[in-house]
């Protein structure tokens, strides 16, 4: 199957989370719900997405940008990105890209994972902005749930 465009895909949600819970709530009315998929992944692998991404930023990131790429971003982006949100179809590290999954399962890993980024305060470099403080990675965390879960309509919508 082709993969789907999805700078060009109509009936996206517009999400905005103001806090970790309020983003876990969601996910998990969508697990119990069920959804239609507007993009390339599962709602499974849009949670382990997310999942991944948070343990990343603690444990660290398989590659960063080159620095002139993460200068540039971190100057010109991270800003506006961290206030309106990213994209559709913005840089993917592949190695989070993740496999098929169930998305109980996913749900899961995403609670774990949001509940360590809430108790620990050690952080990784972002790949693309270099050192964030903690309030910044939270704000990347909700925006970055925004994006993807407004690729998962729910069902009945």
């Amino acid at each position: 199957m082709a993969a789907i465009n999805t700078k060009k895909v109509h009936g996206r949600l517009r999400l905005h989370f103001d806090d970790l819970d309020e983003m876990l709530a969601y996910a998990e009315r969508l697990v119990a719900g069920g959804t239609t998929q507007l993009g390339n992944w599962s709602l499974g692998q849009v949670l382990q997405h997310l999942a991944l991404i948070e343990n990343a930023s603690i444990d660290g990131y398989p590659k960063l940008f080159p620095r002139p790429v993460r200068f540039l971003l971190r100057v010109f982006f991270k800003r506006w990105l961290l206030r309106k949100g990213f994209p559709p179809s913005g840089p993917n590290v592949k190695t989070l890209t993740p496999e098929p999954i169930e998305a109980a399962v996913a749900q899961a890993n995403l609670r774990a994972a949001t509940e360590r980024v809430k108790k620990e305060t050690k952080r990784s470099e972002n790949p693309g902005f270099g050192k964030m403080s903690l309030e910044e990675w939270n704000q990347l965390y909700l925006r970055h749930a925004e994006l993807h879960l407004s690729f998962c309509v729910p069902k009945g919508n």
